[in-house]
């Protein structure tokens, strides 16, 4: 399965080398509305204390559990960029 991976016969495009690693997209703006992003990152967006039972909404925002399974309950998406979301997947 991976004899190709260790046979000496392979190899990789030097272009696809020399390309190197694309720049990292750019965020897009927040929604009107949207919860502004604490600038220490440690902490919870929405209590802006430490996070405490780290959990990360399908958006890719981090929170303590406690608060984004409570603001998903009643509002059923992310705080920060307002994507539909549901308990089930934080």
């Amino acid at each position: 399965a991976l004899e190709w991976w260790y046979s000496t016969g392979t190899h990789i495009a030097p272009s696809a080398v020399a390309k190197g690693v694309p720049p990292v997209p750019q965020r897009p703006p927040l929604p009107p509305g949207g919860l502004p992003i604490p600038l220490d990152g440690s902490l919870c967006p929405l209590c802006h204390r430490a996070r405490a039972n780290t959990a990360v909404a399908p958006s890719g925002y981090v929170f303590c559990y406690a608060c984004l399974a409570a603001y998903v309950r009643e509002h059923r998406r992310c705080p920060v960029t307002h994507v539909p979301c549901t308990g089930a997947s934080i």
